[in-house]
């Protein structure tokens, strides 16, 4: 899964908070079948905005073969390791 998120997302701009941060994907799992559910774990979750988030959902949904079956994704940030 993490593949091929990355090469889905290698071609696109990932989102930003407006003062040069941007995205940072570290991986995806995914946690849940009934409904299909994943956790993306990213430098700050308050970065992903609604339309990346559908365009994210929609990409799944292709390559899953999920036509019809609702999506569920959670946004997480990463711990700080000590």
């Amino acid at each position: 899964m993490n593949k091929i998120i990355r090469d889905i997302l290698s071609f696109q701009r990932l989102p930003s908070d407006g003062k040069g941060r941007f995205l940072n994907i570290y991986y995806v799992t995914q946690v849940g079948s009934a409904p299909p559910t994943f956790v993306f774990f990213v430098n700050d979750r308050n970065i992903v905005d609604k339309p990346f988030e559908r365009k994210i959902i929609n990409e799944i949904v292709k390559i899953g073969r999920f036509k019809g079956v609702p999506i569920r994704v959670f946004w997480r940030n990463r711990r700080k390791t000590a």
